[in-house]
């Protein structure tokens, strides 16, 4: 994630900068609330020639902040002349504006080269996003020893999704011989920090006794935690074992509710599964209406479930069938973090 320098953000100063001997106006130009006085300090100071002011400047065009109004020219500029200097957060900046095509034409190959220059000083958030390039090759020749030297060096620097990623690598033998202790104690280090798609892969790993030895209870406490922080796979197993007894005690409300949280982000099983629940009304009042939603949201994915959905939607009358209607048109899942490649 970018810096951002100003209030309740930290400003990383090199003890050499400009900018050192303005920190205190700048702090109690924020403490006072005059965000104009903190914004004049910050732009003379980066026309002064500063690198880390003009990145600084630079993020305030590309967020909007302190009234700066929203400006990505200007932000590209600022972050260039900061780049150009071999700052690594204008580097990793003018790299995020490439990559994304913000006031500069969108081009992976030059986001690549300025990443790679930050990510050569450590910036963490470079070298995720440099191994991710080259993990997922948009508008870049995937490569995927690349993208493991990369992401090696922003898991060592203590990136979690970096450590997800590196572990999928290692348990799939992508870019590197397949490794399944290596993968799990990426994955693990990565579960501990909080990272949920970790988590739900540690899960597997100790049900399946793979890289680890087989622990049932560590697998459901995994699980668990996966699940409550909202990933769906997760919350689609917990609602199976919550549904069979297995590793927790039976507990049909338990289960509907983790089957409704899978299924409000997308997943196609849970919501096919959870129109099953709706129609027997297990851990929910029996439904027929929502059993006809969920079968049709799910066959948009899964063409199995269509049979279910035709089936479930004729027994209604004309009025509940026009209510499933609209709740399927109206629908939208509950987005979910896409920037990984660590999914098993």
């Amino acid at each position: 994630m970018r810096r951002i320098f100003l209030a309740g953000w930290i400003l990383l100063m090199s003890s050499g900068s400009l900018f050192a001997g303005s920190m205190q106006a700048l702090e109690q130009a924020l403490a006072r609330g005059d965000r104009s006085a903190a914004v004049k300090i910050l732009r003379t100071v980066a026309e002064q020639g500063d690198a880390e002011a003009q990145a600084g400047l630079g993020s305030l065009y590309s967020y909007g902040l302190l009234g700066v109004p929203r400006n990505d020219a200007l932000a590209v500029v600022w972050y260039r002349k900061s780049a150009e200097q071999g700052h690594p957060e204008g580097q990793y900046n003018l790299g995020v504006m490439y990559a994304a095509g913000r006031a500069v034409e969108q081009d992976a190959a030059i986001a690549a080269d300025w990443y790679r220059l930050a990510a050569s000083q450590d910036h963490v958030s470079a070298a995720f996003n440099l191994g991710m390039l080259y993990a997922e090759g948009p508008g870049l020749t995937r490569d995927d020893t690349q993208a493991v030297i990369w992401l090696r060096k922003a898991a060592e620097l203590g990136h979690g999704g970096a450590k997800t990623n590196l572990g999928a690598f290692y348990a799939t033998g992508r870019g590197v011989a397949k490794d399944v202790v290596e993968a799990f104690k990426w994955y693990e280090q990565a579960a501990k920090a909080g990272d949920a798609i970790a988590q739900y892969n540690v899960a597997l790993m100790y049900a399946n006794g793979e890289g680890v030895d087989r622990d049932e209870a560590a697998a459901i406490d995994w699980l668990q935690r996966a699940a409550a922080a909202a990933d769906p796979r997760a919350q689609f197993a917990l609602a199976h074992h919550f549904l069979s007894g297995k590793g927790v005690p039976k507990n049909a409300d338990a289960a509907a509710r983790w089957m409704l949280a899978a299924a409000e982000r997308g997943l196609a099983r849970a919501q096919a599964d959870l129109g099953f629940l709706y129609d027997d009304g297990l851990g929910v009042q029996q439904d027929p209406v929502q059993a006809c939603v969920w079968w049709s949201l799910a066959a948009h994915q899964l063409p199995e479930a269509g049979e279910l959905a035709e089936a479930g939607c004729e027994r209604l009358k004309p009025a509940q069938r026009k209510a499933a209607d609209q709740q399927i048109r109206a629908w939208q899942p509950i987005p979910m973090d896409t920037q990984r490649v660590g999914r098993r």
